[in-house]
């Protein structure tokens, strides 16, 4: 569940990969910079609840997550 919904919400215009790593916690893009830019992209992830060391998610945001999602408890195993 995790790695599709991050996914999706770093899928925006001007992305043409978005692949999220379950074992490294590693989001790789490919994307063209005239279109966005990787802040961007983060932005949109945090927006469903993901932190990243460049775009914290809020709270609200974070409490929407699935209970076995919200990584802080550390019991997230996706």
């Amino acid at each position: 569940m995790c790695k599709k919904r991050i996914e999706e919400a770093a899928f925006t215009k001007g992305v043409k990969r978005a692949e999220w790593n379950k074992e490294d916690h590693m989001l790789t893009l490919t994307y063209k910079p005239s279109k966005t830019t990787a802040d961007a992209v983060l932005a949109n992830v945090a927006k469903v609840g993901h932190s990243s060391d460049k775009a914290e998610a809020k709270e609200a945001d974070y409490k929407k997550l699935p209970q076995c999602c919200q990584y802080k408890t550390e019991t997230c195993n996706h």
